[in-house]
This record gives C-alpha cells, structure tokens and sequence, in this order.
C-alpha cells in the first residue's frame, strides 16, 4: 500500500480503484474484526496493523505522512 500512495502522491488525480481499494481496507477491516470473537492472538499488534492501515490511507488522500520522519514508510516495509 505504501508504494502504490508513494507513487501516486504527485499525479493529479487518483484512479477511482486504487481510492476505493485503500478507503475499503481502511474501513472493512476494522468493521468485519470488531466483533469480540475474532481472533486476536495479539492485541497490541492487531491495533498497530488498523493504524498503519488507517495512516497509509490517509497517506494516499493528503498526500503526506501524518508522521513528521520517515517512520510511515519504515512501518509499511518493515
């Protein structure tokens, strides 16, 4: 997700898709997983994974990081 928002950033607009791709995976996920009998083997790590989705789609929208560093990208790459 991040070299797809990392590629598109400077075009004009974004393809219909690839916004509604990110605005899905940003909303569907944690909507499908609120419920409390999904399996979470980690908490911590499953409320990190839900913001790095919500900050790369943010990313793709505003066109910048909501972090103020290279940490987004670091995050996205692992």
């Amino acid at each position: 997700m991040f070299d797809v928002a990392d590629q598109v950033k400077d075009n004009e607009s974004i393809e219909l898709w690839i916004a509604g791709g990110f605005w899905f995976c940003d909303t569907w996920i944690s909507e499908w997983t609120s419920h409390p009998n999904f399996s979470r083997p980690n908490q911590e790590d499953y409320d990190h994974a839900l913001e790095l989705i919500h900050n790369l789609a943010y990313f793709l929208f505003m066109r910048e990081s909501p972090y103020m560093d290279d940490a987004l990208r670091q995050q996205a790459k692992g």
